[in-house]
This record gives structure tokens, sequence and C-alpha cells, in this order.
């Protein structure tokens, strides 16, 4: 049967597709970011398979490449779907901190509302996951968030573990054990995250570089050679090369050469926080200072995603700000970030004066 020239099975197979409007934000290796409605047609810890609008086929997106996968919401537009989202990212936003916590809240209720709705199904995984680190994020305002979202992620413990959430959810609940003081059981949780089955290499070297980062910091430098065969990517192993030499006391004369490409072509966040505040206090340490402010003010803004490195920025940041910059109240403004008890336990907050 034909309508207007168009079969009544296209009609209902076009009115179906765009009645799913699955919603998703990932990094596409040949594209960059990428945000567009989809189907959700299967997941797993390696990643998920979704179907496109302008694509024929299925495509397979990797797990570390996901940044945003909510599913749809029973009588709800794509646009009432994203609604939480939208607020998130307005609390992102130049505005008071009581404005951002306001607009955080928000979101955290409309992500309650979906996830509440979407429970049982594929989709319900990206709710659960955009709902912690919602919470996450509230904690570093309200460290009494903290608990409840350590709540939260033991009781999605199994929806999140059963698909393409596995790999942030577990890089999250290191994250938040690190906030509670306990090193040691994040730099574990990293440890049997990486040898989950299921994971992609590259969600597996992931897993590794974050365990590596903590392991640094907890000088357990024989761990971190021990897993220096398993860091497949150069970059990757350039930046953890050169902070382990760093750790022993050994110098590394010309480590720009070193780090600048690496931090370039690194796979990891973290991992370019890491190199990053290594580049600048080499660059301190050779009286660069306002190359020193630049990699730190990188940290800040573009790879904040690991705790303790963002606090080494901060730190950095509220002396530059103020020599290089001529900018006290920019300072001030690092200074008091990095007074909030969501860096409390890390070094560089002991250190501020």
């Amino acid at each position: 049967m034909y309508v207007n020239g168009t079969s009544l099975v296209m009609i209902l197979f076009l009115g179906n597709f765009v009645a799913a409007q699955d919603y998703i934000r990932f990094q596409d290796p040949a594209k960059g970011e990428r945000e567009t409605d989809c189907e959700i047609v299967s997941d797993s810890p390696k990643g998920a398979r979704i179907r496109l609008r302008s694509v024929k086929e299925p495509v397979e997106i990797d797990a570390g490449n996901i940044v945003y996968l909510l599913g749809r919401v029973p009588g709800k537009s794509l646009s009432q779907i994203r609604e939480p989202l939208a607020r998130e990212e307005l609390s992102r936003r130049e505005g008071t901190e009581a404005d951002k916590i306001a607009q955080l809240r928000l979101a955290v209720s409309g992500a309650e509302e979906n996830l509440a709705r979407t429970l049982g199904t594929q989709g319900s995984r990206g709710w659960a996951l955009f709902l912690v680190r919602l919470k996450a994020r509230l904690a570093e305002s309200e460290p009494e968030q903290i608990d409840q979202t350590l709540a939260l992620l033991t009781r999605e413990k199994g929806n999140l573990e059963a698909g393409w959430t596995e790999l942030p959810a577990l890089l999250l609940l290191s994250n938040l054990q690190q906030v509670k003081g306990d090193n040691e059981g994040a730099q574990r949780t990293l440890g049997q995250l990486s040898e989950r089955p299921g994971l992609s290499l590259e969600s597996r070297e992931r897993a590794y570089l974050a365990r590596a980062r903590i392991l640094l910091r907890l000088r357990k430098l024989s761990e971190v050679s021990a897993l220096m065969p398993r860091i497949a990517d150069p970059a990757n192993k350039a930046i953890i090369q050169t902070a382990l030499v760093l750790s022993q006391g050994q110098p590394l004369p010309g480590l720009d050469a070193t780090l600048k490409p690496a931090i370039a072509k690194a796979t990891d966040p973290g991992l370019q926080a890491m190199g990053a505040n290594l580049l600048g206090e080499w660059y301190l340490a050779s009286n660069r200072k306002e190359d020193a402010f630049w990699e730190f003010l990188r940290v800040e803004t573009l790879f904040s995603e690991d705790r303790a490195e963002e606090a080494r920025a901060l730190f950095h940041l509220t002396a530059l700000f103020d020599s290089v910059r001529n900018d006290p109240v920019r300072a001030g403004a690092c200074r008091d970030k990095l007074k909030k008890p969501y860096f409390s336990g890390t070094e560089y907050q002991a250190r501020l004066k």
C-alpha cells in the first residue's frame, strides 16, 4: 500500500525509528565529538551497537568513547529527554555557586525521573550513570553527597556492570574512593577492572593508566614498572615513563621534547593532566613561568578529570595568576576552589598556605 508515493511500511518504520529517540554523545575518531538521536541495538562492556539515522548499518561505539548514551523515556520527546543534560551544561557556565548547584539539583531531579521510567531497559544504564555523575559533581560542594553517590552505585551495580557503563562506573567508583581517602581501595578497583572479561583493548588500557597514576602518587614504583609492558599506546607510555623516572629522582633534560607530543596524542584525559603538570613544573624549575602558567591552565580547563592532578594545577595557578597574569581575583578563585571539601586529602590542598 502506498500513501502519496511512499509505502505504508516505510512510514511505519520511520515513525518507529523517530519515536525511539535514544540519544548519544560520543567521540568519533574521525570527526571529533558528535551528538545525535539514535536507536540502541545492543550493548556490552566493550561498548554499544547503535543505529544512526543517516547510516544504513548499525555502528559499534567503544565504551571509552561514549560521553552519554541516554535511553528513550516513555511519553517524552527528545528535547524533554535532553532537559537534564541541558541543566547539567548550564551548571558549568559562569554563575554563582548557588546558581550552579540549583541547576545541578534540577538535573538530578530530571535524571531520577527518567531512570525510574526506563528501569528494565538497556537505556536505563545511561540514565543511572548520568545520575551518579551528577551526584558526584554535587559532592564537590556538598561532601554528604559522596556517601549517597556510593550508595547509588551499589544500588545500580547489576545494571551498570551489565553493559557499556561498566568502564565509566568503575572509574567513577575509584575516583570516589580516592575522595574518601581510600587510595589503596581505588587502585584495587582499577586492578579488578583491568582484568574484567569483555573490555576492549582501549578500555583495558584506560584502567591500567588510571591505576598507574594512583600507584605513582602512592610511590609504588615497582608496581608501576610492572604495568609498563601492558600499556600499548606510545604516547601514554611516554608520559608514565617520564613520571616514573622523575619519581625516582633522575633528571630529564629536554623533557618538553618528549612530553609535548605525548600530551597531544595521549588517549586519556587524566594522563594528559599528569603530563601537562609535569611539563608545567619543569618550566617552573627552568624559570619559564609564562609557559608553566599555560600548562597548568590546560589542566584546569581541559583535563580536569583526575582530582589529584586538578588540585596540583590549582595549587600552582594560585601563585601564577597573580605573578604572571596580574590577576589576583582569579588567583583567589583558584585558592577557594582548592579549599573545597572535594579536594580534601590531596597533597596540594595540604600544601596550600
